[in-house]
């Protein structure tokens, strides 16, 4: 028999109170990302990488790393080791956000500042982009592995690294985009420059795709652990659309329609809240909840639009659109909704297994 006494120890659980500066950390460095994206998409003649915007960034990123550092300190030396259960990724994030800022600088010397689509697709500021998403996604972990899916902290936590994931997909994000305020020549489908005429609307339908997985699918990994956290959709929603606000410097339309995104998603939280019942059937509470998300939510988005006269899609685009969206959520839902197997098919596979071995 071993009589060797065991030296190892669990990982410690990280307080409520730990895991708030973390998210505000992470506040921190999303404010630094987004007044960056302000700053690409608002100053052309951007040259330099020493901008008080990226000072703001990695300031905020520093900051992180401290704070992560503090959390491992009775690790020492080794003190990733040491840190509360869930930050483990994000000790991984700290080194991979350090390499692709050094990479970042080096871009910009060589090959300049970009913007547009460059900017977002250019391989240092990937890189970026996964070290931000393990060091903001840290205070969820901890969160959800405590069993903590509903306070404030998480739903914070939630919604910023959600918004980080947003940043990179600028181009596809209706809240930017306010894709039906942008006219487009109707032409018959015999016409060559169909295709070319279609463009606006179609990329403003995948816009609204894009964007409602990234409401849903936080939303659907959160109702897996239990009841709706109620706010995590206003939240969510507030969070990613006046960030896109802000990025297109206050646009009107961008204005408007957040408002009636962040409206609609207040509606939402109040429907979700009464559907959200012991009653509802388990194989379509998933698909309900997100079919109700997306709803609600572009529903206002378009309701608050078309107040202001400012739609030049059709009526047919405008009401589809929307149905489309909550069919997409209802699939995303039904992808995150766990089969339940008969006890007598589990009786049957393992006596199969074993016949078998």
């Amino acid at each position: 028999m071993n009589t060797t006494p065991d030296t190892t120890t669990a990982a410690p659980a990280a307080t409520r109170g730990q895991d708030a500066i973390t998210v505000l950390a992470g506040l921190w460095l999303i404010v630094g990302l987004f007044s960056d994206g302000w700053a690409h998409h608002n100053i052309p003649d951007l040259e330099t990488f020493f901008t008080p915007w990226h000072g703001v960034l990695y300031s905020g990123f520093a900051a992180t790393a401290l704070w992560f550092a503090w959390l491992g300190r009775r690790g020492g030396l080794r003190w990733f080791n040491a840190l509360p259960r869930g930050y483990g990724w994000g000790a991984a994030g700290i080194g991979v956000f350090a390499v692709g800022g050094l990479a970042d600088m080096a871009w910009h010397l060589v090959f300049g500042v970009e913007a547009g689509l460059d900017a977002l697709l250019s391989p240092s500021h990937l890189t970026l982009f996964v070290g931000g998403l393990l060091l903001l996604s840290s205070a969820i972990r901890s969160r959800w592995g405590a069993g903590d899916s509903r306070s404030l902290v998480a739903l914070v936590a939630v919604a910023l690294t959600t918004a980080l994931v947003s940043f990179f997909l600028l181009y596809a994000n209706e809240f930017a985009a306010s894709a039906p305020t942008v006219p487009f020549e109707h032409l018959p489908e015999s016409d060559p420059r169909h295709t070319a005429a279609q463009l606006p609307a179609t990329s403003g339908l995948g816009a609204f795709l894009i964007t409602t997985a990234l409401l849903v699918v936080p939303l659907v990994m959160a109702w897996r652990r239990g009841r709706h956290p109620r706010g995590q959709l206003l939240v969510l929603v507030a969070t990613l659309a006046w960030l896109a606000t802000v990025i297109v410097d206050f646009e009107p339309a961008a204005i408007v329609g957040a408002t009636g995104a962040t409206l609609g998603a207040g509606i939402g939280e109040l429907l979700l809240a009464r559907l959200d019942r012991p009653g509802l059937p388990a194989g379509l509470r998933l698909p309900i909840l997100a079919a109700v998300t997306a709803l609600t939510v572009w529903a206002g988005h378009l309701l608050a639009l078309a107040s202001f006269d400012t739609i030049a899609w059709s009526i047919e685009l405008t009401t589809g659109v929307v149905f489309m969206s909550a069919l997409a959520a209802a699939a995303l839902g039904a992808l995150g909704t766990t089969p339940r197997v008969p006890p007598a098919s589990i009786g049957h596979d393992e006596a199969l297994s074993s016949r078998r071995s």
